[in-house]
Parts: structure tokens; C-alpha cells; sequence
């Protein structure tokens, strides 16, 4: 009863400053409703994890609902910390719709079942890197996305108050560009230590699961990502452009890797 009454105020608070979030573009005084709803939710959230990982231990992170809603609260967590310091507030418009579509296909897919598969602080340590990265990747795809739309604006004659409640365009693509550098970094250690943990339970280090080839296929396209800023000084639209596609890699690795290839690394439906 309490975990359902968790996590339902998350999903009102998260749904209705979606609506603030989007109206504040528009009217600015509406970005403190977005914002106190945002952390409304996020509480709440806070609370539905504590009261998952009580109820189910460390096996809770082997179901999808909870997967993604470890993402949404570190989602949101990162964006409180930087926003505040950045003032760049506007980013929940682009986020907090996000979150709420994450928390709905979250309530489509809840399982009250759990993997028993033995845990360790080696494994909890994987799978807290992979969502960290997927964040870090998450809102490099959201900074690339505003960078579009302010691009788009730019080319209009007549710009919309929209245009200038974004932040600058180099900004974005300056901080998108770090936060998948941050990504790559920890998408490896990811994978360096879930490698390492799967040689103590298997004798193996790499199985060639649908999962582990997908994952290493989205690490590569980011890389490429930062050679080529690099090394033949990619920036802006094309920069943001690669930053959205890659950003499926992460999407395809969620959900149609888990669903089509059953396995150790699929999470419970």
C-alpha cells in the first residue's frame, strides 16, 4: 500500500509539472510550479526506491519499473545539481517529459517478481555505473534535442520568447559534449566491472550475450562521437545530430535487447 501510494504521488507530481515545465517556455513565472512539482516527485520517487530496495533487497534492480525509476531519480538529481549552479532551469521542459514517459511505461511493465541471482557490492557497483552513464547520455541526447530547436529558431525571422529562454548554443554544445565524455568513462568501468564480476560467477569474462555486444556497440558510437569532435573539430548541428541517434543505441539497449534476448541480463517484466 505505501510503495503504490509512493508511487503514484510520483507520477502525478512528475505528470503535472510536465505541463508547468512545457508552459514555463511560454510564461517564466510557471518554472516555479515545474520546479516544486519536480521535487515533489523526486521525493516521492526517493521513497518508493528505499521502500523497493526494503521489500525486495538488491534484486529490485533486476525489474524494469525500478530500473527506470533508479534512472528518472538520478535523472533528476543530476539536473537539481547542475540547474542550480548553471541556472538553467529550462531544461526540465525538455526533461520532466522524459521522466513522466519513464514512469508510465514503468507502471506498463511493473513486476512484483525479482531475479535470484546472487548479488555482491561488485554487481551493485555495475549496475549503478551503467545508469549513471545512461543518465549522462540521457541528457547529452536532451541538450543536443534544445540545441536543435534554438538552431531552428535562429533560422526563423521572427523568433518566439522560446528562443531566449534556452541557454546559449555553444553552452549546449559545450556541456553535451562533456556529459557523454562523463558517459563513455562510465559506461566502460560498467563494463571493465561487470566483466570482472562475471569471471568470478561463470570463469568467463565475456559471453557474447545480445546485451553485452549492444552495449559495447553504443560505447563505440560515442567514442567515435568525441573522435571526431576531436579530431576533425566536430561541433554544433552535426555534433547534436550524432548525439540524438546514438542516443537510440541507449533506447534499443533498454528495452528490445531485454525483451527479444532473454538471459542473465534481461530484467524482469
Amino acid at each position: 500500500m505505501l510503495g503504490s501510494a509512493l508511487l503514484a504521488i510520483t507520477g502525478i507530481a512528475y505528470g503535472a509539472g510536465t505541463w508547468w515545465a512545457v508552459a514555463a517556455f511560454y510564461e517564466p513565472w510557471r518554472q516555479r510550479w515545474a520546479y516544486g512539482l519536480a521535487w515533489v516527485g523526486w521525493l516521492a520517487e526517493t521513497g518508493w526506491l528505499g521502500w523497493s530496495a526494503y521489500a525486495l533487497g538488491g534484486t529490485a534492480l533486476f525489474t524494469l519499473d525500478r530500473w527506470l525509476g533508479l534512472l528518472e531519480w538520478l535523472s533528476l538529481a543530476v539536473f537539481f545539481v547542475f540547474a542550480s549552479r548553471r541556472n538553467w532551469e529550462t531544461v526540465l521542459g525538455f526533461l520532466l517529459p522524459v521522466i513522466f514517459l519513464l514512469w508510465a511505461v514503468g507502471i506498463l511493465t511493473a513486476s512484483a517478481r525479482s531475479r535470484p541471482d546472487v548479488l555482491g557490492a561488485l554487481l551493485v557497483l555495475h549496475i549503478l555505473l551503467a545508469a549513471l552513464a545512461y543518465v549522462a547520455l540521457l541528457l547529452s541526447a536532451l541538450l543536443a534535442t534544445m540545441y536543435t530547436e534554438k538552431e531552428r529558431e535562429l533560422r526563423r525571422k521572427h523568433v518566439r520568447l522560446f528562443y531566449y529562454r534556452l541557454p546559449a548554443l555553444e553552452s549546449m554544445d559545450g556541456l553535451s559534449a562533456s556529459l557523454i565524455t562523463a558517459g563513455v568513462v562510465l559506461l566502460m568501468a560498467a563494463i571493465f566491472t561487470g566483466a570482472v564480476w562475471e569471471k568470478e560467477v561463470s570463469g568467463r569474462y565475456w559471453t557474447w550475450s545480445a546485451k553485452e555486444i549492444w552495449t559495447l556497440v553504443t560505447w563505440v558510437a560515442y567514442s567515435l562521437y568525441l573522435l571526431a569532435r576531436w579530431r576533425w573539430g566536430w561541433r554544433g548541428h552535426r555534433a547534436a545530430v550524432w548525439a540524438m541517434a546514438a542516443f537510440l543505441l541507449v533506447v534499443v539497449n533498454l528495452f528490445a535487447i531485454n525483451a527479444l534476448f532473454p538471459g542473465f541480463h534481461a530484467l524482469v517484466f
